[in-house]
């Protein structure tokens, strides 16, 4: 089917692919994209990160056309992981960009905002004095950093 629709000119997802050879057969077949289910593969005892490696390793061997996209994320070091095994495109749920940027040494500071700091007024007490006043970062939305309120994203491409 995916041979037949290639040739039709009409460009396809092969999708819900678990395996190196389910990869390698689709983008033998003509496949635009291999969607590797890394949540799936990892259910079956298997480290998505080598089948992404090794798919991306053969596509680029044989100069196959075939994009990886990575779906089925189930934690955002799986997106880490994907990139560094040389995916193409990760989708992404909204749930880990929050987590994308976090870090425990960047939590509670300032945020850029057009050219400028911006510190909110809420929780100025001191803690110790070297630490300082605690801080509340804003988005550029406005909202509180890290809150429910980052909308307006849906699937991201890590290229």
């Amino acid at each position: 089917m995916i041979h037949e629709l290639t040739q039709e000119g009409i460009g396809v997802n092969a999708t819900a692919i678990l395996s190196f050879n389910q990869a390698t057969l689709a983008a033998m077949a003509g496949a635009s994209y291999v969607s590797i289910f890394a949540g799936r593969v990892a259910d079956e005892g298997n480290d998505p990160a080598v089948v992404i490696r090794n798919v991306r390793s053969w596509l680029d061997e044989w100069d196959h056309s075939a994009l990886i996209i990575v779906g089925s994320i189930r934690g955002a070091i799986n997106i880490q992981n994907a990139a560094l095994a040389g995916a193409h495109i990760v989708t992404i749920q909204t749930q880990f960009f929050a987590k994308m940027v976090d870090h425990r040494y960047t939590r509670n500071r300032t945020a850029v905002r057009s050219g400028r700091r911006e510190i909110t007024g809420a929780n100025k007490q001191s803690e110790s004095s070297c630490s300082g006043p605690k801080r509340r970062v804003k988005d550029l939305h406005g909202e509180p950093f890290g809150s429910n309120a980052s909308r307006g994203f849906g699937a991201a491409q890590y290229m």
